[in-house]
């Protein structure tokens, strides 16, 4: 009877591990899901950002409209600031943009375009984004399907193509506009998601 009762516990023991240890593993499933399931969803997820700061920034610029640089980058920080998904992504020691800076891509995209750290392939890829404005959508299928390019630059790149083909160019022709968004999204990427994001906005109301 007492080895009975030792086989029964024995077996009650082994259960209840692992029950434990199917718990563990599908938790640890689900949390690695989840992480990546953010990261694939990121490049959609700052593009709607940059979006609802632009729409912000129209509604604000109807009651007071900046008419320098500097007006219009406190602007967009003040709209910013009232941006919940933004402040998420905001990192610590974030810093406001420079006349300076915003320079870079607004003025002086052509020497900045050129200058870029980025892969040989990201760069066919910069070029391929200009020469095929129409193409945006096969661009990104192409993009997507990639396997030389890491998850930074497939992010780097969705930013770049979404913006573009949610904001047309408003003058100065396409390889223009094109230029100045690549140099706007890659300067602030290089710093944090905030920055790429805040550029690209700021590029769109100026």
């Amino acid at each position: 009877m007492k080895n009975y009762y030792l086989l029964f516990l024995l077996l009650t023991i082994t259960i209840s591990c692992s029950e434990d240890f199917n718990e563990s593993a599908e938790t640890v499933s689900l949390e690695n899901y989840a992480t990546n399931s953010v990261q694939a969803n990121a490049p959609i997820s700052l593009n709607t950002i940059v979006s609802q700061l632009v729409s912000g920034y129209t509604t604000a610029v109807s009651e007071n409209t900046p008419t320098t640089l500097t007006q219009k980058i406190t602007l967009l920080d003040s709209v910013s600031l009232q941006n919940t998904a933004f402040l998420q992504i905001k990192p610590a020691g974030y810093t406001l943009i420079s006349n300076t800076q915003a320079q870079r891509f607004l003025q002086n995209y052509e020497e900045e375009y050129t200058v870029l750290n980025t892969s040989a392939a990201v760069n066919d890829y910069f070029e391929l984004i200009i020469a095929e404005q129409d193409n945006l959508t096969t661009i990104m299928g192409w993009v997507n399907t990639d396997t030389v390019l890491t998850n930074n630059e497939k992010q780097l790149l969705h930013f770049i193509i979404s913006c573009l083909d949610n904001n047309p160019p408003p003058g100065g022709g396409d390889d223009v506009w094109s230029k100045k968004m690549i140099v706007a999204a890659t300067l602030g990427f290089n710093q944090n998601a905030a920055q790429a994001v805040f550029n690209a906005s700021l590029l769109i109301v100026y």
